[in-house]
């Protein structure tokens, strides 16, 4: 059975999306840059195997706007989230590593323990 769906690459600026997606497919489709908020417009990528295709959307990264271009990268975001099946959050591991890993492993092993038990 062959099976496809969107999965959209989110997460705040210069977390390192455009080079998983690129990782991903196997190809330099996205611009990698160490300057923040190179993605300015969403940029699909696809995989294609014998049993499945998946679309990558890339994202701009989601930051508090400022300015009408933030604005206007933030609301990129915000549609890509509206059109697809799966939502790939990217973080920076040692800005987010001690708080929200941690809440993050100690949700999934209070479900873990609750759907055991039940």
């Amino acid at each position: 059975m062959f099976k496809s769906g969107f999965v959209a690459i989110i997460g705040r600026p210069n977390v390192g999306k455009s080079t998983i997606l690129n990782a991903l497919v196997g190809e330099k489709l996205a611009i990698i840059s160490p300057k923040a908020q190179t993605t300015r417009h969403r940029a699909l990528a696809i995989y294609n195997d014998d049993q499945s295709q998946i679309i990558f959307v890339d994202t701009p990264g989601f930051h508090k706007a400022r300015t009408k271009l933030g604005e206007f990268m933030v609301g990129e975001v915000r549609g890509s989230l509206e059109d697809v099946d799966v939502i790939m959050l990217v973080i920076d591991i040692p800005l987010f590593f001690q708080v929200f890993l941690f809440r993050i492993f100690k949700f999934i092993l209070l479900c873990t323990i609750l759907f055991t038990a039940a």
